[in-house]
This record gives C-alpha cells, structure tokens and sequence, in this order.
C-alpha cells in the first residue's frame, strides 16, 4: 500500500496516522490476514511459494511488475468512486 501526502509524495512512514483503519502485516498475523490476495508477495512468502521472476524484491526494480503487465496500474480506480452496486474484478488472478 501506498499512501500519498498532498503533494503525491509516497507517505508510507505516517500511513497509520493517516489512513484510518491501517494495519500493520507481521510474521504473527499473516496467516490471519485472509483479505490479502493470494499473489500477495507476503502470503507467498509466509506459505513457502517463490515470488515471481518479475516481482521487484527478486528483480530490484520497481518497474518490472509494470513492465511485465502484472500490476494494476492504470486498471483500477479508487473506491470513493465505485457505486456499491457495481462488480468488483480482480488483477491479477490468483494462481
């Protein structure tokens, strides 16, 4: 997650204090956590699955999970702007 001050700066340090309802993800919780996807990096990690070739903790770039079509950049859309009737999707599937 990414929470950005009014600038778009990234804000991550101050995330709690700025987004209600942040929470922390640590070794003790992440089995409980069945909300993160299963592509997550940390549910693979915590269950013993790889990461993907183009996941940037392997690459060392932030860039190749966009560069490799694997992000959602550009395919999603806030919340605050999804009428609670409408569908929600997921990216990318779970495998």
């Amino acid at each position: 997650m990414e929470v950005h001050d009014h600038s778009g700066r990234n804000n991550y340090a101050r995330r709690q204090s700025r987004v209600p309802g942040c929470g922390t993800i640590t070794p003790d919780n992440i089995g409980a956590l069945h909300w993160l996807p299963e592509t997550c990096a940390y549910r693979r990690l915590h269950a013993g699955r790889p990461l993907p070739d183009w996941h940037p903790l392997i690459t060392g770039d932030p860039e190749s999970v966009h560069q490799a079509g694997a992000s959602v950049r550009g395919r999603c859309i806030s919340e605050i702007h999804v009428h609670p009737d409408e569908g929600i999707g997921t990216h990318p599937p779970s495998d």
